[in-house]
């Protein structure tokens, strides 16, 4: 970037529902996610949220998918 971005809001928990949403994961056995990212999982009630779910809840919907997020 041409400017600073030290206080744009990055929303990990975005990527991880992205994961869990968009990918079809019906023909595997094994269904895991690595994250890996410098950027903080911002709050539920944070404004910049783009989904409105904290990390317990993102959990859960990977745990109905059987999906384990590292």
């Amino acid at each position: 970037t041409t400017v600073s971005s030290h206080s744009f809001a990055e929303d990990s928990i975005a990527g991880l529902k992205a994961a869990i949403d968009e990918i079809d994961w019906s023909p595997f056995d094994g269904r895991i996610v690595i994250l890996i990212t410098d950027a903080g999982a911002l709050r539920s009630n944070d404004p910049a949220s783009s989904t409105g779910l904290d990390v317990d809840r993102i959990r859960d919907l990977a745990d109905t998918k059987k999906i384990h997020i590292m």
